[in-house]
């Protein structure tokens, strides 16, 4: 079974889409836990009157952000797979069975999917299109550069997309209580470098929802700095510690990957916010990728001295 979980707040404008697009969906051996994260508005009450609202499990709890929310909802979970839904994005009807097809057939422990970018629940455009996201299809590159450059680049660790064994999830320490933003992008990392199998599919199955601009999860300018604290997070606890192999790597291609990502959120940010939000993290970008030419240049220095030491 798997269990699901959406973490609401004030989300009254978009769950009753959520949820449609669950229940509609063509797998059908599940469960559904919402947890309120202290709503203020009527999104209760929408829930409430929701034709499925018999099949949902309501917990309630004081505003403590989404990633909290969402270990909650994991905790009194029956499945013995997770999936997230955030309560503004929306399922295409296969998407269950897609990936657990996808999971069962390759004995992946978690699963990623592409998805479309949506603004007010018309689609915008593919999220990785397709000359891209087809080199992630299957088994993720274990080649640790590919590993941090596509997950950041295609971004394809939003929780919406997510499937993943419930053991799984709770062996790498659920979502990281500390980043209100990223977790999922943080358990990404931690499955990989503990050698659990990943899988992704190119097809489009989900809507990521670009125009809810209350969203905790669609604050660019956070996001960024969240994404920044999560490399430094990874670095400690697994780089330095874990995974001393993947130094040089990680290090190279850090400083490029952090600018790419702000980019694209800068090119989300233009469809969501307008286009003054777009040049401001424009020129951030330019910034960091200054920092990491003057970063790479100095790397390759050092190895051409160390030829001659």
């Amino acid at each position: 079974m798997i269990s699901i979980i959406i973490p609401v707040y004030n989300s009254a404008k978009y769950i009753n889409r959520a949820l449609e697009s669950i229940y509609n969906q063509t797998y059908k051996n599940f469960e559904v836990i919402i947890v309120n994260d202290g709503s203020t508005d009527n999104t209760l009450d929408i829930i409430n009157r929701n034709k499925n609202f018999n099949k949902i499990r309501i917990i309630n709890q004081k505003n403590s952000g989404s990633t909290a929310a969402r270990n909650k909802g994991a905790e009194v979970a029956n499945g013995n797979w997770l999936a997230f839904l955030d309560s503004d994005d929306y399922w295409l009807t296969n998407k269950l069975d897609e990936q657990l097809k996808l999971a069962n057939e390759n004995d992946f422990d978690a699963v990623f999917c592409n998805g479309y970018y949506s603004k007010d629940g018309k689609k915008i455009r593919v999220l990785h299109k397709k000359e891209k996201a087809i080199k992630l299809n299957g088994v993720i590159n274990k080649k640790v550069e590919k590993i941090f450059h596509s997950s950041s680049r295609y971004t394809i660790s939003f929780p919406s997309c997510m499937l993943i064994k419930k053991k799984v999830f709770f062996s790498l320490g659920c979502f990281n209580s500390e980043l209100y933003h990223c977790g999922d992008y943080d358990i990404f990392l931690r499955a990989f470098c503990e050698n659990y199998r990943i899988g992704y599919n190119n097809k489009p199955l989900w809507f990521y929802e670009i125009g809810n601009i209350n969203s905790l999860t669609k604050n660019i300018i956070d996001h960024s700095n969240q994404m920044e604290y999560c490399w430094d997070i990874f670095f400690e606890e697994y780089i330095k510690i874990k995974r001393p192999d993947l130094y040089d790597d990680f290090i190279i291609t850090r400083n490029f990957m952090k600018a790419d990502m702000i980019y694209s959120l800068s090119v989300a940010g233009f469809y969501s916010h307008g286009f003054s939000l777009f040049l401001k993290q424009k020129n951030k970008t330019l910034k960091q990728l200054m920092e990491y030419f003057k970063g790479f240049a100095i790397n390759i220095l050092k190895k051409i001295k160390a030829l001659f030491i």
